[in-house]
C-alpha cells in the first residue's frame, strides 16, 4: 500500500478542523474548495479533511474568521482524498 500511496507524496496534505462535517462541508461550498475532500469524521466536534495544500490553507483561513480553530497534519499525502484514486487499480490487483 506504501508503495502506492507514494506516487501521490506532494500532491496535497490533511488538516483537523474543529467543526462537525456537516458545517466543514458547508464551508467548503462557501468557499468554493472544490478539491478537498472529508477524509474523516472523528467526533461530532472534529473532522478531516485532505487535498492540495493552497486549498487547504484557505479553508484554514475560512475557519479562522469563524472563531474555530484547525491544525495541519504533518503529513505529505492527502491520504483518504479522491487523489488517491488513481492508484486504485494498481493496488487492488497487487492485493490480489
Amino acid at each position: 500500500r506504501s508503495l502506492h500511496q507514494e506516487a501521490v507524496r506532494g500532491e496535497g496534505r490533511m488538516l483537523v478542523v474543529a467543526a462537525d462535517a456537516g458545517k466543514v462541508e458547508e464551508w467548503l461550498q462557501q468557499a468554493a474548495l472544490a478539491d478537498v475532500d472529508i477524509a474523516a469524521y472523528n467526533s461530532a466536534t472534529s473532522t478531516t479533511v485532505s487535498g492540495p495544500g493552497k486549498q487547504l490553507e484557505a479553508l484554514a483561513r475560512f475557519a479562522r474568521k469563524q472563531r474555530v480553530a484547525s491544525v495541519p497534519l504533518q503529513v505529505d499525502y492527502p491520504f483518504h482524498s479522491r487523489a488517491l484514486e488513481r492508484v486504485r487499480e494498481a493496488l487492488l490487483s497487487d492485493l490480489g
